[in-house]
C-alpha cells in the first residue's frame, strides 16, 4: 500500500525593500554639485557678458569722441578718448588707443580682468574681457584746390579760369548763387518755395587753410576785394585812358606824393587797369541799384572741425575783420568820384584819400585793393598759430543787390606783399561759388578730396545753374594723377536734373554732354553721384594727393556764375568696427 502525505503551506517571510536610499542621497548630491556648478558658472557668464557690454560701450564711446580730431591732432584725440573711458572707471592700463588702418580712423581697445565667483573653483580665478571699437571721421569735404589758392591768379599767371563769388541777399537765386541770396525770381528754380530761397545761409561763406607747420607765419591774401561796379565783363565803368595812366605814373614818382604812392605802383597800370575782358576782370556786377559791402572774417581752427561758425576769430589786431565797401565808379556810391581814374590819382581832385597807399595803417583804400592783392590777415608763430584748419568766412551787408567776385590765396610770407608757394593748402568748405568770364572756357580743377577709405561710398556733387554759356558743353568727372583710376577713369555716375529726373541716357561713363542754359540746365540743380570704386586708392599722406577732379568745357564762351556743393554720403563721424 502506498502511503500518502500531506504537507500545510508554511507562510512567506515578508522580503526587505531595497536599501536604495543611500544611492538616491549620493545622486542628489552629485547633482547638486552639478547643478550648482551650472548655477555659478551661469552667474559668471553673465557677468561677463555685463562687463563685456560696458567695455564695448565705452569702447565705442570714447573712439567716436575722440575720432574728429584726426587727422590732424592724434594726441589730442588720444587724450580725448582715454578720458572718456577714464570717466567710466576704467584705469588707464585698461586702455590701448591707436591709429586704425587709415589716419582718419582712431582705434580704442578696452581690456579688464573680471574676478570669476565660481568657476574660480575649477582654478580659473579670473577671465580677461576686451572688445575694440574703430571710428572713423570724414572732415568737410575739401573743394576747390591742394594749393595756396582758390581762384585766378593774374599777377602770377595762374589762371584755372574762374573767381570766388558771393551775391547780396536781394540778388535773386537764379543768377546762379545757390546759399548767399534770399530770394527766388523765378518760381522754377531748383530748392525755391515761391519766392523763398529754401537753401538760404546767412553765414556766408567758408575757406579753410590747413596749417602744418606753426612755426613760421602765416599771410592771408584777398585779389580785389571790395566790390566794384565793372560789368561781368569790365565793360561798364569809364576806364583810365593812356593819358591818364601817364598821369598816374608821373604822380608816383612826384616828390608831393612820394610818401604816400610807392614809385613803381603804376607800372603796369596800362595792363592792370584795362577794359573788357582780360585775367584782371574779376566780373563784380549788379542786377540791382545798388552795389553791396562785403565782410572777410578769419576764424581760429577749434575743436568742433564738423562746424566752422562756432570759431572764435583770430583776436590780434593783424587779423581783425574787415568789410569792404562797395564803389561804383560811373554813379558815386562810397566815394565822391565817378571814375576810376579819380580814385586811383592823388591830382584828380578829392577823392577820400583813397588814392593812397599805405599798408601799415588800419585802412584799405580803393588804390590798394583795387585789382591787387591785399593782406586780411598775418600771424606771427606765437599763441595764436597753432597746427590746424583755419576758416575765411566772407559775407556780403544786408543792403545792396549785387554780385561780389574775388580769389584768396594763403601761406608763408615771401617778401614784404608776397606769398610763398608752398606749405599751406587753401579750399573750400564743402560749397564752391564760382564765376567764369572768358571767351573760351576750358576749366579744370580738384573739386573734392576723396580719401581711400571712401571705397564704395557715394560722392555725391552738385552743380546749380550751369550753362549760361555761348554754345553746349560738357562737365567731366576725373580721379587724381595720383589714383590708380587716373587711366581709365571713373564709369559709374549717375545724373539727375532737379526739373526732369534723371539724365543719365544723356551722359557717357562720367561725362555730361550738352550742358547748357538753352537746353534747360539754367536755374536748376545737376547732381551727380559717383560711386567710388572697391579697388580706389591714392596717396592720402600727400597734400595733393586723392583729388578728384572736374572738366567743365564751354569752347564758346562763358559768362556764368554757378554753385557747386561735394559731400561723402554717411555720418561724418561714424564706427567701422
Amino acid at each position: 500500500m502506498i502511503a500518502s502525505t500531506s504537507q500545510e503551506a508554511q507562510p512567506t517571510a515578508p522580503q526587505a525593500a531595497p536599501r536604495d536610499g543611500g544611492y538616491v542621497l549620493v545622486m542628489l548630491a552629485m547633482l547638486s554639485v552639478v547643478l550648482i556648478a551650472f548655477a555659478g558658472y551661469s552667474v559668471d557668464v553673465g557677468n561677463w557678458g555685463v562687463h563685456r557690454n560696458k567695455a564695448a560701450t565705452v569702447s565705442e564711446a570714447a573712439a567716436l569722441g575722440g575720432v574728429a580730431f584726426l587727422p590732424d591732432d592724434f594726441a589730442t584725440a588720444k587724450a580725448t578718448a582715454e578720458q572718456i573711458a577714464l570717466d567710466q572707471g576704467f584705469t588707464s592700463d585698461q586702455i590701448d588707443v591707436r591709429l586704425g588702418a587709415a589716419p582718419n580712423q582712431l582705434q580704442v581697445t578696452i581690456t579688464e580682468e573680471v574676478e570669476n565667483y565660481f568657476v574660480r573653483v575649477i582654478g580659473k580665478a579670473s577671465t580677461r574681457i576686451h572688445d575694440t571699437s574703430v571710428a572713423e571721421f570724414e572732415q568737410p569735404v575739401e573743394m576747390g584746390s591742394p594749393t595756396i589758392g582758390l581762384g585766378n591768379d593774374p599777377d602770377r599767371g595762374f589762371l584755372p579760369n574762374y573767381w570766388l563769388s558771393i551775391a547780396s541777399r536781394s540778388v535773386a537765386k537764379d543768377l546762379g548763387d545757390r546759399f548767399a541770396t534770399r530770394y527766388c525770381d523765378d518760381r522754377d528754380a531748383g530748392g525755391c518755395t515761391g519766392r523763398r530761397n529754401d537753401d538760404y545761409d546767412n553765414t556766408g561763406y567758408k575757406y579753410a587753410i590747413r596749417v602744418t607747420d606753426a612755426s613760421v607765419p602765416l599771410r592771408i591774401q584777398v585779389f580785389d576785394p571790395a566790390w566794384t561796379w565793372t560789368g561781368s565783363t569790365c565793360t561798364i565803368p569809364t576806364w583810365p585812358t593812356a593819358a591818364e595812366i601817364a598821369q598816374l605814373r608821373a604822380d608816383a614818382i612826384d616828390p608831393t606824393y612820394a610818401s604816400a604812392v610807392p614809385h613803381d605802383y603804376y607800372d603796369d597800370a596800362d595792363v592792370r587797369y584795362q577794359g573788357g575782358e582780360s585775367p584782371y576782370c574779376t566780373g563784380d556786377d549788379r542786377p540791382g541799384a545798388d552795389g553791396t559791402d562785403t565782410e572777410f572774417r578769419v576764424r581760429l581752427p577749434d575743436t568742433t572741425p564738423w562746424d566752422d561758425n562756432d570759431n572764435a576769430t583770430v583776436p590780434i589786431s593783424s587779423c581783425k575783420p574787415y568789410t569792404f565797401v562797395a564803389y561804383t565808379p560811373t554813379s558815386p556810391y562810397a566815394a565822391p568820384t565817378s571814375s576810376i581814374y579819380e580814385l586811383l590819382s592823388p591830382s584828380a581832385g578829392p577823392n577820400d584819400g583813397q588814392w593812397r597807399v599805405n599798408p601799415d595803417d588800419s585802412e584799405i583804400t580803393f588804390a590798394e585793393s583795387f585789382r591787387r592783392w591785399v593782406t586780411l590777415c598775418e600771424i606771427p608763430p606765437g599763441p595764436w598759430l597753432q597746427e590746424g584748419d583755419y576758416i575765411i568766412q566772407v559775407r556780403t551787408g544786408s543792403s545792396g543787390e549785387a554780385q561780389n567776385r574775388f580769389a584768396l590765396r594763403a601761406g608763408p610770407p615771401d617778401s614784404a606783399d608776397g606769398i610763398l608757394d608752398t606749405g599751406q593748402a587753401l579750399n573750400s568748405r564743402g560749397r564752391l561759388p564760382i564765376f567764369a568770364n572768358t571767351t573760351s572756357s576750358d576749366t579744370r580743377f580738384f573739386v573734392a578730396r576723396v580719401p581711400p577709405s571712401a571705397r564704395d561710398r557715394v560722392l555725391k556733387l552738385t552743380f546749380f545753374d550751369i550753362g549760361d554759356a555761348d554754345a553746349p558743353g560738357s562737365i567731366t568727372i576725373e580721379p587724381g594723377p595720383d589714383s590708380n583710376m587716373s587711366g581709365s577713369g571713373f564709369t559709374d555716375c549717375t545724373f539727375q536734373r532737379s526739373d526732369v529726373g534723371d539724365i543719365s541716357h544723356l551722359a557717357s561713363g562720367c561725362t555730361l554732354s550738352g550742358v547748357w542754359d538753352g537746353n534747360g540746365y539754367g536755374e536748376q540743380i545737376v547732381e551727380v553721384e559717383l560711386t567710388v570704386p572697391r579697388e580706389y586708392s591714392c596717396t592720402l599722406s600727400d597734400p595733393d594727393g586723392c583729388w578728384v577732379s572736374v572738366r567743365v568745357q564751354f569752347p564758346g564762351g562763358i559768362t556764368d556764375a554757378t554753385t557747386w556743393t561735394a559731400q561723402l554720403v554717411g555720418d561724418a563721424v561714424r564706427l567701422v568696427s
